[in-house]
């Protein structure tokens, strides 16, 4: 699967000085590249001095966390939630393109939604409300569930409210299902295109859980989520912590940044082993 989004300032709808690679991009340059994306990886295209094609990509996620305001913008003009309306513009251009470039069906994944709204974004059931008013078309819904506090594991989002849950983790996800297929009408398959817990190293935040936290966190998810039958997939975030440097980083890896497993990494394996496999749709 790939998830395609950032924008480059030449590509911005927005003239802005800074932030370009949150703006919503201006659909003519989002349609060429996803066209050329789709055709190199249709898996008939063979680079220059290859002797085989570049395999083929069969699930296509539109954007990542497009109700955040740090990943898609504008999210409201004067008040009102515009950023699902964009959304289903980004989605619906991808799946036309990607359509015309490959002689196969693809999946086409819609969501990758972030786990909370705030004054400048919109929740998960706020933005999902939205892409039914704008008549999205998809066929697997995609969330990323991540803890607030990583040191509540499974707890976190469990005091959330039923009906209108303001976050949505691990804890609580349950809720995001139903509330769902409430939204949609229907049942679609649910893939968890990133979630993971963030634990101590040297430089990093102070939110984080320990190694045993984590992997008790791996052993619960992996438990709960065997309970959601419309749960396919889960991917965790990161396999390896990135290595130490100025601004933002992640510390969420089953293994440390020089390699060395966690106990989380033992745990997913364990657990993934017992799991039946995803379909390929």
């Amino acid at each position: 699967m790939f998830t395609l989004w950032r924008t480059p300032k030449w590509a911005s709808s927005v003239r802005v000085a800074s932030g370009f690679e949150a703006q919503m991009p201006r659909l003519r340059m989002w349609r060429d590249f996803v066209f050329a994306c789709a055709k190199r990886y249709s898996g008939r295209f063979t680079p220059s001095g290859a002797s085989s094609p570049l395999p083929r990509v069969v699930a296509w996620e539109t954007w990542n966390e497009p109700n955040a305001f740090f990943a898609l913008r504008p999210q409201k003009v004067k008040g009102k939630p515009v950023s699902p309306a964009n959304y289903v513009k980004l989605l619906n251009t991808l799946k036309r393109e990607v359509n015309r470039a490959v002689p196969f069906k693809p999946t086409f994944v819609a969501g990758a939604m972030y786990k909370q709204g705030g004054p400048k974004s919109l929740t998960p059931v706020q933005f999902m409300r939205g892409l039914r008013a704008a008549n999205a078309r998809f066929d697997v819904l995609s969330m990323h569930p991540y803890n607030r506090n990583p040191k509540l594991g499974i707890a976190d989002g469990a005091n959330q409210s039923r009906t209108n849950p303001s976050f949505i983790g691990i804890g609580n996800f349950d809720t995001f299902i139903r509330l769902a297929n409430e939204i949609f009408g229907r049942k679609y398959p649910i893939w968890i295109t990133e979630f993971g817990v963030q634990t101590p190293a040297e430089g990093s935040g102070p939110r984080t859980a320990s190694f045993v936290q984590q992997a008790r966190f791996v052993r619960q998810a992996f438990a709960r989520l065997r309970r959601l039958p419309q749960v396919e997939r889960a991917v965790w975030f990161l396999l390896q912590d990135e290595v130490p440097r100025v601004g933002a980083w992640y510390t969420t890896g089953l293994r440390k940044a020089d390699g060395s497993p966690k106990p989380s990494f033992g745990a997913w394996m364990r657990a993934a082993k017992a799991l039946p496999r995803s379909p390929i749709r």
